[in-house]
């Protein structure tokens, strides 16, 4: 696993996962490591888990997540947070919203 920097374009850690787990133990640890402070972390909907949230919080990080529609509870509340009116107030205010369509690995992402 690693955790990637847009910004400079490089691998600011790497943790190998064990055959015997997966990565989402793994992405809790190599969180814990690191020194994230006025960062955002981004993360898909892989990381999305309570225990990984808490492990990104606790640090006093920022950051945004990808859920899915199989993360029932958690997709619909951050869709009724998000409803259309919200994202026109969000789209008016100078700094509060931004799209942007970055390369990636196998495509693109829309961010």
């Amino acid at each position: 696993m690693n955790a990637y920097s847009n910004d400079y374009g490089i691998c600011l850690a790497q943790k190998i996962i064990d055959g015997k787990t997966n990565e989402i133990p793994a992405a809790q640890e190599l969180l814990g490591l690191m020194d994230l402070r006025d960062t955002i972390v981004m993360a898909d909907a892989m990381n999305c888990p309570k225990d990984t949230v808490c492990a990104i919080a606790s640090g006093k990080r920022d950051y945004v997540l990808a859920p899915k529609g199989n993360q029932r509870l958690l997709y619909e509340e951050v869709r009724a947070y998000l409803e259309e009116s919200l994202l026109e107030e969000l789209k008016g205010k100078e700094g509060c919203y931004k799209k942007t369509v970055e390369p990636e690995r196998g495509g693109s992402a829309v961010l």
